[in-house]
């Protein structure tokens, strides 16, 4: 809810949260530290990185990731969707003219999704067969030292 404040100002009740200029630097950004390290794996051992262009960057990459997430989160309302996967990322990534990056992008998707579904099969302990006839694979669940 908005009031006015005593110099004219229109606030936020505490109930419904700060306004959009009291957002803290550190909510809005990657951790400068993060972006630092990945622009030094680029550079000579010996290079140095100013510290207004770590900042620089970092804003420029924080608002990159907004702007390609506003565009997947606009995809998923219009197919009245909650939840943003990789592949509406990708898609964003290419309907903003990244074009160069869907390949890329989908290749590691595929394998992530990949290495993250062994992973899971290794923690469950499942063991897959296939059914013979059908192409369909079954998967048997066990305790983990059960086997």
């Amino acid at each position: 809810m908005l009031r006015d404040d005593a110099d004219g100002d229109n606030t936020r009740d505490a109930d419904f949260g700060p306004r959009e200029e009291e957002i803290r630097e550190q909510d809005r950004f990657l951790p400068v530290a993060n972006i630092a390290r990945i622009m030094k794996r680029v550079l000579p051992p010996n290079e140095k990185i100013a510290k207004d262009a770590k900042e620089a960057l970092q804003e420029c990459v924080s608002e990159f990731i907004c702007f390609v997430t506003s565009e997947a989160s606009d995809r998923c309302q219009t197919e009245k969707r909650k939840t943003i996967n990789g592949d509406d990322l990708v898609w964003a990534m290419g309907t903003l003219g990244f074009d160069d990056y869907v390949g890329p992008l989908k290749l590691f998707l595929t394998k992530y999704r990949q290495a993250s579904k062994g992973e899971k099969n290794e923690r469950y302990g499942q063991r897959t067969t296939r059914i013979p006839g059908t192409g369909m694979r079954e998967y048997v669940v066990f305790p983990i030292g059960v086997r």
